[in-house]
């Protein structure tokens, strides 16, 4: 295996461009379906999303990170104003303000069940 695809991606979280690269067998069909634009969008959403996922996902009351392990406890709360939104909470690299009720909040069980107490 080796490195058959390389690209960035601008994380406005992080603030700075993160490098990705995809495996595979250089074949001669390979390199023609990775010359396709569409391709390498693909591939840099893939690795963007990716990054988000393990980097970025917190909770909406904590902070913490939210691993993809814990989707058992894992909530999703209406933004309704009532939830006092972390700092470092954002939905796919955007930042939510209080009380938009367009986006769903994640949130550890947990967290929620302190809230309703």
């Amino acid at each position: 295996m080796e490195v058959v695809l390389k690209g960035t991606f601008d994380c406005p979280v992080c603030k700075r461009d993160l490098v990705f690269q995809v495996f595979g067998e250089a074949t001669p069909g390979v390199a023609v379906h990775f010359k396709d634009g569409r391709v390498k969008k693909e591939a840099t959403e893939f690795a963007r999303h990716h990054h988000w996922c393990d980097v970025h996902r917190v909770c909406a009351v904590c902070g913490k990170y939210v691993a993809s392990g814990e989707s058992g406890d894992l909530e999703c709360a209406v933004n309704d104003g009532s939830i006092r939104i972390h700092t470092d909470y954002n939905d796919y690299f955007e930042k939510i303000e209080r009380g938009d009720m367009g986006r769903l909040l994640i949130v550890h069980r947990g967290c929620m069940e302190r809230m309703s107490r």
